[in-house]
């Protein structure tokens, strides 16, 4: 008998000055979800039997380890959930009609950031770029690239990043909100380069062969922004924090599929001085 059962993997604490009272988040990342419903081409099928196949890796499916996060995000009741990308294993209409169907039944607000799988193909045909963006927006607020959460205390900030590319329309956008000066925690699916994450990653923003100039850019603005206080990413596969900056920390997740749940606790900052 498969064992669903789901329970929170991690704990991490990310102070904020000025924020007057603890909030908790739930994140995941790399679901993987492949589904076909029964009117679907036998090709359709036979992708989602062979992709579930794959990412069945701790001994429960894909589909079942999402149901799972969701029916413990229902009964811890967080602040909000973050899905910090590959949420599907591939585009297919079928697939995001499916996802929201899951999403559904989400108690939570989310805020879902868009992943390298969301417009991959990985073997099947795929409609236009737009069309993929147009029909997964309403997933993400109405918005596949950039999307703000104003929690009084704090934004937290969704980006796509999963091109290795970030145009200058996007990196205005960041730079309008970094300038405000408010505290960030930025959502974004593939995570950047540290020394100490170079010796395991084998994918980052900013040393991939796919990475463009303003990918590089940006990076580094991230990591001179005092006010982005951390980041939480995806994308690997396997678990993993470390400074991306002094005093603060990025937060790799591994995929949901290996039952990684990890919690998000933003507290009042308590700065020392000296008397």
């Amino acid at each position: 008998m498969t064992d669903n059962t789901f329970s929170i993997t991690n704990t991490v604490t990310v102070p904020i000055r000025g924020a007057k009272k603890e909030r908790v988040f739930l994140r995941v990342s790399d679901a993987h979800v492949a589904f076909a419903y029964p009117d679907d081409s036998q090709a359709e099928h036979e992708h989602a039997k062979k992709q579930t196949a794959l990412w069945t890796q701790s001994g429960i499916a894909p589909i079942d380890a999402f149901k799972s996060f969701i029916a413990l995000a229902n009964d811890k009741k967080p602040d909000g959930v973050f899905l910090v990308g590959d949420m599907i294993d591939y585009y297919t209409a079928s697939n995001v009609k499916y996802l929201a169907e899951l999403l559904g039944e989400l108690d939570s607000e989310y805020i879902y950031t868009w992943g390298n799988h969301e417009n991959g193909s990985y073997g099947l045909p795929l409609p236009s770029n737009e069309e993929m963006r147009q029909t997964i927006a309403p997933l993400m607020h109405g918005c596949t690239d950039f999307y703000v959460k104003d929690h009084d205390d704090f934004l937290v900030v969704a980006i796509d990043n999963s091109g290795f590319d970030i145009d200058d329309t996007l990196l205005g956008r960041v730079e309008q909100v970094i300038a405000t000066g408010r505290p960030i925690i930025l959502l974004m699916h593939v995570p950047i380069s540290t020394p100490e994450f170079d010796k395991v990653a084998w994918s980052t923003l900013d040393k991939d062969e796919r990475t463009k100039p303003s990918a590089i850019k940006f990076a580094q603005m991230l990591r001179n922004s005092d006010n982005i206080v951390c980041i939480i990413a995806g994308h690997e596969h396997f678990a993993w924090c470390g400074e991306f900056a002094p005093g603060r920390y990025q937060y790799v997740s591994a995929p949901c599929f290996k039952r990684f749940v990890q919690e998000i606790r933003v507290v009042p900052r308590e700065d020392k001085t000296n008397t």
